[in-house]
């Protein structure tokens, strides 16, 4: 079973440590979400697994084969694969173009195309397309992918780059707040698409903001506050812990977390 495992892991900015002495292992066939408030650290904890940045200290690992020394592209190719707070958008091509960057890792262009000859290339767009399809199919935008893309809403250009994310088939599936710009009701739709891509072989981990999202999926949830791991557990044993009703102030999610 895919697990990645993030040892004492430490980014510092000067003197100050945005992701300070983290430690955690999730494992394939659950949901782990990472909480805390704004400035926690997050972001920079997803940006540290990617490869987006190189830890100062500490190790990453997917099973046996290490992170931390591997720039973003390889540990792509590993099957590491996240969203961001802002997805990019490319407006003027159709939503299946968009996700089809996503199968990036298996279809290539320009030199290596001529190698391949235009029937193998031929081969690998409609496989591309194919798993695109699939993806947007995943994620609740099937009966989008012949739209432009400027045309999306902001919480359809969430789930497109939620589908892109999918098409690269990824081992590890990080998202970052997928539920921003959505509707409570499509809130409550990606809850169970998200739940539906569990699987023995992959890891997801979500960054949330939306309680009531998190509450709903996650069956494991850690507490970031100030670059450390406050707490995790279930989402019943962190709503508990009187750190994480420190951070969040009282939050009126927290009060009902364990009903």
């Amino acid at each position: 079973m895919t697990t990645l495992s993030v040892d004492h892991v430490v980014r510092a900015f000067g003197g100050v440590r945005a992701v300070d002495d983290v430690s955690f292992q999730a494992g394939a066939g659950s949901i782990h979400a990472i909480i805390g408030p704004n400035g926690a650290g997050k972001t920079t904890l997803f940006n540290l697994i990617s490869g987006v940045l190189p830890p100062t200290t500490g190790a990453v690992r997917l099973d046996e084969v290490s992170l931390h020394d591997k720039p973003s592209h390889q540990i792509a190719e590993l099957g590491v694969i996240r969203t961001f707070q802002h997805p990019r958008v490319f407006t003027g091509w159709t939503v299946r173009d968009n996700v089809m960057l996503g199968a990036h890792l298996e279809v290539r262009t320009g030199f290596l195309s001529t190698i391949l000859g235009v029937r193998r290339q031929r081969h690998l767009k409609a496989l591309a397309e194919e798993r695109a399809d699939a993806a947007l199919g995943e994620v609740g935008l099937g009966d989008a992918a012949d739209l432009v893309a400027g045309h999306l809403t902001t919480g359809q250009e969430r789930l497109m780059d939620m589908a892109r994310a999918l098409a690269a088939r990824p081992r590890v599936l990080l998202l970052d707040e997928p539920a921003a710009g959505l509707t409570p009701m499509e809130t409550r739709e990606l809850a169970q698409r998200l739940k539906a891509l569990k699987g023995p072989d992959r890891v997801i981990i979500v960054i949330e903001h939306d309680m009531s999202l998190v509450f709903d999926v996650a069956d494991s949830v850690m507490v970031m506050n100030q670059g450390r791991l406050i707490a995790s557990g279930s989402p019943a044993q962190v709503a508990q812990e009187a750190a994480v009703r420190e951070a969040y102030l009282g939050s009126e999610m927290l009060e009902h977390a364990g009903d």
